[in-house]
């Protein structure tokens, strides 16, 4: 085991959501030889969220009476990491063993790999990953769309992770159905999920999903649906969902970050490469009774994408848990349960004059829908994948064939996710889609497309 006596962040007994400044040890020593990964069964769950091209946040799982510190540097140069460049904050809850940390990273160099240590006060090296921001004045970005990550398929979850990773996408987006709530000990049990069983599923997901794994760490982005939420197909009338909400932001949490902006509950937009990516919570405001203008996203949701889409000129990414075209099918989808609701939000997207395009997940199969015609007129397309390692159907587009499909139809019954290649340039931008699938080494289908604005 590798020992180290160096700069360190330490992690105090802080009461619930607190905040501390950094403490500084002296810097006596690093490890002259090179440090080796950890392997696979032994690192602990850390994830990089919002990331923009100098700050970046990352988010470590372990136990409350767990003494681990932290340690940041330059990976070229080793240099240390300036402690007021880190805002640690610690979130844990009375009635469980678990704890979070926050570590708010500032003032990195543009698109520089730094090296992450965690050890113990004594030096002895527990578990090591890379990161970085995102390079400036980027063209071309790529990421991976994932949803429905049920930690019940383990080896599927591993198969999955480790081709995505392979991809070395800029961005990963987790789009719902992160963490199966009404599973418990690898049975289904349904109904709506306690705040207490919510967290404990959130704590296991960590442990048993190969994404927060990774050695070199991907920013992931993420929103929720129906399972994550806690409870299945469900809307505001949700009994938790404050508590549920509390949850997520401390697994997922938003702060100041230049190109984002935060939204009523779980909801995002981030703006890079000329694009703007706005993530929406499509449970804890919506209305399955009603058919309304607002009984989808809630008034308060739809008001602040218009107000913060209005002044971009590229494209706009619409992205959340259920499908926005799904009239085809009974299941949940925009379309379906509130016509009007879509009907409102399309006319408005088109006094914008943006190119838009959809992104959903929810299905358990992957599709490339043609926006409908008749409901939008503009040429584009949405995206539909799920899920990466969760149950899937065959024979679903069968039963239930979709007219505007432009692929997918003969891939159902396979797990899934998208990979995307983008690049802009003013009033143009070329979309590059692969969908790849379960043991297969070549996409299962792709799409190259054009388009100007």
């Amino acid at each position: 085991m590798i020992k180290f006596i160096s700069l360190v962040f330490m992690i105090l007994a802080l009461s619930n959501c607190a905040t501390t400044k950094s403490l500084i040890n002296s810097a006596i020593g690093w490890p002259k030889k090179e440090i080796k990964e950890v392997p696979l069964d032994k690192r602990i769950p850390i994830n990089q969220t919002w990331t923009s091209n100098n700050e970046t946040i990352l988010t470590i799982v372990h136990t409350k009476d767990e003494p681990i510190q932290y340690t940041i540097r330059h990976k070229k140069s080793l240099r240390l990491h300036q402690r007021e460049s880190i805002l640690l904050k610690n979130k844990h809850w009375k009635d469980h063993p678990g704890r979070l940390d926050h570590l708010h990273i500032k003032n990195l160099i543009p698109g520089d790999v730094y090296e992450f240590f965690v050890h113990h006060k004594d030096g002895n090296l527990i578990d090591y990953r890379t990161f970085q921001g995102f390079s400036p004045d980027k063209k071309s970005l790529s990421f991976v769309v994932a949803s429905c990550l049920s930690d019940n398929y383990q080896k599927e979850q591993r198969q999955m992770w480790s081709k995505v990773q392979s991809l070395r996408p800029d961005a990963i987006f987790t789009i719902g159905d992160n963490v199966y709530t009404d599973i418990v000990n690898g049975q289904y049990i349904g109904g709506e999920s306690r705040p207490s069983r919510i967290l404990q599923r959130y704590f296991e997901s960590r442990q048993r999903v190969d994404l927060f794994k990774m050695v070199h760490l991907i920013p992931n982005f993420s929103i929720w649906d129906d399972h994550d939420y806690g409870v299945d197909n469900g809307d505001r009338f949700f009994q938790y969902k404050k508590q549920s909400l509390d949850i997520f932001s401390a697994f997922n949490p938003h702060a100041r970050i230049n190109s984002f902006t935060s939204g009523p509950g779980v909801s995002f937009i981030w703006k890079k490469s000329g694009q703007t990516f706005a993530f929406l919570d499509a449970r804890y405001f919506r209305d399955n009774e009603q058919n309304g203008k607002f009984s989808h996203l809630g008034k308060e949701q739809f008001f602040w994408l218009m107000k913060n889409i209005s002044g971009d000129k590229g494209p706009l990414w619409l992205i959340k848990g259920d499908q926005f075209f799904g009239g085809y099918h009974p299941f949940e989808s925009f379309e379906r349960q509130n016509p009007e609701g879509l009907h409102f939000l399309l006319d408005n997207l088109r006094h914008t004059k943006k190119q838009v395009f959809f992104i959903s997940g929810d299905r358990h199969l992957a599709e490339i829908i043609q926006t409908p015609q008749n409901i939008y007129t503009k040429k584009s397309f949405e995206f539909t994948t799920s899920g990466i390692h969760s149950i899937v159907f065959k024979g679903t587009f069968k039963k239930y064939p979709n007219p505007n499909q432009v692929k997918g139809k003969a891939e159902d019954g396979v797990q899934n996710f998208m990979y995307f290649e983008t690049d802009t340039t003013p009033n143009r931008i070329s979309i590059k889609n692969q969908t790849y699938g379960l043991g297969q080494p070549t996409p299962l289908f792709d799409l190259i497309q054009e388009f100007t604005y």
